[in-house]
């Protein structure tokens, strides 16, 4: 087994964390382990990996840690002071709005979000052996068939998997408009919710909880031999 000792960080830096995220993040991780206890009692965790797809599980763990940077960098330098104003004095001699930025953090962070759900499943499905999970399995389909092989953990991970937040991002199912980012459930554009700048920026974060829990679940497991 590939020591995972050197996998880059996840998203969202967990220093970044508010104290709520922190709190979710400190569930997660009880949660998760709990899961992984309760799938491997089925013989349902897989205990030989093949080195190349651990290499290249860790190049798309990179992907998603790179967007994250990216995120943060555009974070830093809108949010602070004077860093902003000379940033946005620079930008408009090349016709670039301070709305433009506005629109990259939420749309970088949108792609995100869905980045790191994405990672979750796979990450989950890279851990899971046996015949009920398969590879190609979207993340629906996944807890559906958690809830078969492993249902009291799942039953507790279930309500923070937010699959219709995922859903409407990955379909592009949203849009900005008097200051809320609104999100739609299908191409019948039925409203799943509307929300302020600041609440979908926790919505970011909190799908993104997700894949932190894992990674620091899977790396906890892997040192205590739990795959052997």
């Amino acid at each position: 087994m590939h020591s995972t000792n050197d996998f880059v960080s996840p998203f969202i830096n967990p220093e970044a964390l508010g104290e709520k995220e922190r709190e979710l993040l400190n569930q997660l991780v009880s949660i998760l382990d709990d899961l992984l206890e309760e799938l491997k009692s089925g013989e349902q965790i897989e205990t030989v990996f093949v080195q190349a797809e651990v290499d290249d599980l860790t190049a798309v763990l990179t992907t998603l840690s790179e967007c994250g940077m990216n995120y943060n960098c555009l974070l830093d330098l809108t949010e602070f002071g004077e860093r902003r104003k000379e940033l946005f004095e620079v930008a408009e001699k090349f016709r670039i709005e301070e709305s433009n930025f506005a629109n990259m953090v939420i749309q970088l962070g949108a792609f995100g979000a869905v980045l790191g759900i994405e990672f979750f499943r796979t990450l989950l499905l890279f851990i899971v052996a046996g015949s009920e999970l398969v590879p190609e399995d979207p993340i629906g389909t996944v807890l559906w068939k958690l809830k078969k092989i492993a249902p009291n953990s799942s039953q507790k991970l279930e309500p923070h998997l937010d699959i219709e937040f995922r859903n409407s991002l990955a379909h592009g199912l949203f849009t900005q408009r008097g200051g809320k980012v609104i999100l739609y459930k299908n191409a019948k554009f039925e409203i799943l919710k509307e929300m302020d700048i600041a609440h979908f920026m926790i919505g970011i974060k909190r799908a993104n909880v997700l894949s932190m829990a894992l990674m620091e679940v899977f790396n906890r497991k892997v040192k205590s031999g739990f795959f052997s």
